[in-house]
This record gives C-alpha cells, sequence and structure tokens, in this order.
C-alpha cells in the first residue's frame, strides 16, 4: 500500500531458461540473483553491464510513421525502407516493415555505441581489484580484467522502453485503418501532428482520438494485440542478440548485447520526446512502464493483464522481465 514497488515475485522457470538461453550452465543460472531492480546474474561469475542503454521503442515506432524523420526536431538519420509514411503506407504489413526497419537501425546505432564506451573503458579504467573480487574464479587464472574478457559469463544488457505503446499503436493502424476503414492514414497521421486538436476535420481530432482508445489494448488477454507485443518484442531481443560487445571471442561465455523490459522510471522523460501516438497517447505524455500494460487501458482485470504479459517470450529477455501492476491503496485495506 505504500508504493515502493514491493513485494517483488521473480519467475525461476522463467528466469533459469532466459539464462540457459545465453549460456549460463544450469547450475550457475539456478544459482541467479538479482541485480539492481530485476536483471539476473550468476553471482561471482558475471561480467559485462545489466543496464547498458534504454531504447526509446516508441520514438523508433514515432519516426517509422514520418518516414524516418522525428517531427519534433525535423531530423532523419534513417529512412524508411519503403520510403513511406502513415498517410501513404498501402497495408498494414507496410506499417509493420517500417518500425522494423527503423528499430534495427537504432538497435546497430546502440551497439556501436556500447563497444565504443566499452574500448574506452578498457583501455583507460584499471580495476584489477573489481576484476579479483568480483570473478575470481576466472579472473585469477587468465590473468585478465572484466574488460578484457575476465569473466565467466559477460553479457551487455539493453533496456526497451514502450512495449504496450508500440503493440497498441501498430493494432489502432491495422484495425481502423486497413481492416475496418474507417478513417485513412492521412487523418490519422494529421491528428497525431496537431496533437488531437484540430476540431475543424472530419472526423475531428478529438473523434479520431476516442476511435484509438476504444481499439482493443495490450493488458487485456486479447490475442490480437498481445501477439503483436509478442512478436515485436521478440524480434528486438533477437536483433539485439545479434551485436557482440567487446569481449566476444576474448574467453567469456556469451559476449553480446542482450535484452531486458526494465524501465526504472526512463519511460516518464522517454515519453517527453514523443508526440502523440496512435494508440490514443497525448504528445511527450509518460509512455508504457516495462512490459506493463499502459496505464488506464488494462481494464479485463489482473488476470488478463497477467495472461497477456506471459504470451511474450519473456525467455529471450536474459537481462531482465519487468511487470509492474499496480493497485490502489484502498483495494489493499
Amino acid at each position: 500500500r505504500l508504493g515502493t514497488g514491493l513485494p517483488s515475485i521473480f519467475n525461476d522457470e522463467v528466469y533459469t531458461r532466459a539464462m540457459m538461453n545465453r549460456g549460463y550452465e544450469m547450475r550457475d543460472a539456478y544459482n541467479y540473483c538479482i541485480i539492481g531492480c530485476i536483471e539476473p546474474g550468476a553471482p561471482g561469475l558475471l561480467g559485462g553491464r545489466t543496464g547498458g542503454a534504454w531504447l526509446n521503442c516508441t520514438k523508433a515506432l514515432e519516426m517509422s510513421l514520418y518516414n524516418g524523420k522525428d517531427p519534433r526536431t525535423g531530423i532523419c538519420l534513417h529512412e524508411n525502407a519503403n520510403g513511406k509514411t502513415l498517410a501513404t503506407f498501402e497495408s498494414y504489413q507496410e506499417a509493420e516493415d517500417a518500425f522494423t526497419d527503423q528499430m534495427k537501425y537504432y538497435i546497430k546505432m546502440e551497439a556501436i555505441l556500447e563497444n565504443t564506451i566499452d574500448q574506452v573503458w578498457e583501455e583507460k579504467l584499471e580495476e584489477p581489484m573489481a576484476a579479483i573480487f568480483a570473478c575470481p574464479t576466472t579472473t585469477i587464472p587468465r590473468g585478465k580484467p572484466i574488460k578484457q574478457g575476465g569473466a565467466k559469463y559477460d553479457l551487455t544488457g539493453q533496456q526497451t522502453i514502450g512495449t504496450a505503446n508500440v503493440a497498441n499503436s501498430l493494432y489502432v493502424i491495422k484495425k481502423l485503418i486497413f481492416e475496418d476503414k474507417v478513417i485513412t492514414g492521412a487523418q490519422l497521421q494529421h491528428a497525431l501532428e496537431t496533437n488531437w486538436q484540430d476540431e475543424t476535420t472530419t472526423p475531428t481530432g478529438p473523434q479520431i482520438k476516442a476511435m484509438c482508445l476504444a481499439v482493443p489494448k495490450y493488458g487485456n488477454d486479447v490475442d490480437e494485440v498481445d501477439f503483436l507485443a509478442r512478436d515485436m518484442m521478440a524480434m528486438i531481443a533477437k536483433e539485439l542478440s545479434s551485436y557482440k560487445n567487446t569481449r566476444y571471442g576474448r574467453g567469456p561465455i556469451g559476449g553480446t548485447l542482450h535484452c531486458s523490459t526494465s524501465t526504472v522510471s526512463s519511460n516518464t522523460p522517454f515519453g517527453h520526446v514523443c508526440g502523440a501516438t496512435p494508440d490514443g497517447r497525448d504528445a511527450y505524455m509518460p509512455v508504457a512502464d516495462g512490459q506493463s500494460p499502459m496505464r488506464g487501458t488494462d481494464v479485463s482485470g489482473p488476470t488478463a493483464a497477467i495472461a497477456s504479459v506471459a504470451k511474450l517470450h519473456n525467455e529471450l529477455f536474459s537481462c531482465g522481465s519487468l511487470y509492474n501492476m499496480k493497485f490502489s491503496p484502498e483495494e489493499l485495506a
């Protein structure tokens, strides 16, 4: 009732399977501990970083609707492969492909950033005491500090921001534009650009927002939207783990980037750089927390919300899965 995030409950079956999926020996996976908030690791055996960087998936989605351009700044680093915007997509698949394309581009940029940081740390930071106390069973016989490949396991973890917003937005595009055909992509794009405020259009901005909010959302045990969350997050996790870190091939098991759905509190500032999104969210408001449903949209009760989260491929989130379930204090009296 105090709102402190307790109790914390960890699923051994899911976490050990996720760790073994990254190469952990069974005995080490079953001996995991929690690092920070929700990141699993083998004590005395793990190098790398659990919170390397934060991927703003909602921002990547927004830019995919504008052919790679950030509508807030006008900057475009990577155009969609199909060269289209929300107003010109001819099928739902083109919208999904554009998001995937943007996401993969920024994951590549993140991998470059991560390895640049690690290379600098390896060259400039001396850490003999950390190496000896953190991973003594491998750093001492190898004569290598952690940043040179001294740990038994080494993985670089990434946070992903906006799971629910991505799934909900893609489903709105699929449902309203291409299945029910109640609005066009151009109408929705204009509503987003004007933050739902233009009342001179037909339908008006507020009416389009109401349509978007009425579409089923992730967190209510609705397969159609839950499976979008599942597939998009699986794509992101697999793409991240395809990139190697600077310790790969130098001794440790693993040596890749890997995925977490922890947001800490970054969903609030990251939302502050995202304009309105097709799920009905207003511009610059916080995005979803972890892999939790977007607040206010899980209207079918806690069991349905858990069922939605359970459909994700959590075995791919070897840096941790975060679902925050919140109750009003009066409901727990």
